[in-house]
């Protein structure tokens, strides 16, 4: 048998957890972004305000899901942009979820 693993089948081997948590790397959650948006490099379609969406985004559809009445696809769906900024805190909550869930993190809040 391999070391760490498992016979399941003939053929098949599961590895074990290891109970070591100093040998697993981190773990990364998705809110724990290295990058951020950029406000230099807005998407030109966004309506002015201190939400925005940058050029690094893709049509991923995760904000979309979060905030869709405040975003809208561009004409060629190449990427989303901010459409109307958030007027109550319901709405605010929405396009902060939608910053928090984005894979690209191309949705910026610049506090203006």
């Amino acid at each position: 048998m391999r070391p760490g693993k498992e016979l399941v089948s003939e053929r098949h081997f599961v590895s074990l957890a290891r109970t070591d948590t100093n040998t697993r790397p981190p773990l990364r959650c998705r809110n724990q972004k290295t990058f951020m948006a950029d406000k230099n490099s807005k998407q030109p379609e966004n309506i002015p305000g201190k939400w925005y969406v940058d050029t690094t985004c893709v049509p991923c559809n995760s904000c979309m899901d979060e905030a869709g009445s405040l975003l809208k696809y561009s004409e060629d769906q190449s990427h989303v942009f901010f459409v109307k900024q958030p007027a109550t805190p319901d709405e605010e909550a929405c396009a902060q979820r939608a910053s928090e869930i984005c894979p690209t993190g191309s949705i910026g809040n610049d506090g203006a």
